[in-house]
């Protein structure tokens, strides 16, 4: 179990190096990218910073930080819902939508490594880290 575990955060490690030399490159922040990839595949109903929150981990405080700084730059801005005018979603800017076509080229590198896997050992891994996933989220 202890291997399976170092293996897990070994590849924890790799996919925020990927994320960090995509930063980079934009000079921003991993958390910054992450947000701004949240709201590009998110339905645009469900991109309140609430839910942005949950899936940063982080307060919403922290949150709202966050979106602050990438409203300043002009890749994001707030619209308020029109079915509750409590809550305020995010939509992207045409330049956070240029952001978010060049920092999606990061994930064709691991795109590219998978693919060299056999369909059965990508089905298999697709099941378990599905599995690894619900524990998280109930966890």
């Amino acid at each position: 179990m202890d291997r399976l575990s170092l293996m897990l955060v070994r590849v924890g490690q790799a996919m925020r190096a990927l994320t960090l030399r995509e930063a980079r490159d934009t000079r921003l922040t991993p958390v910054q990218i992450q947000t701004l990839l949240f709201v590009w595949h998110t339905k645009s109903f469900a991109t309140s910073i609430s839910r942005l929150a949950l899936q940063l981990g982080t307060s919403h405080a922290s949150t709202v930080g966050v979106v602050d700084g990438l409203a300043a730059r002009g890749y994001l801005e707030r619209v308020t819902s029109s079915k509750d005018r409590r809550i305020t979603l995010l939509r992207l800017t045409p330049e956070g939508e240029a952001i978010c076509g060049e920092v999606s080229d990061w994930r064709q590198s691991l795109d590219d490594m998978v693919s060299e896997m056999a369909s059965e050992d990508r089905d298999r891994l697709e099941q378990s880290l599905g599995q690894l996933l619900s524990y998280f989220e109930r966890a």
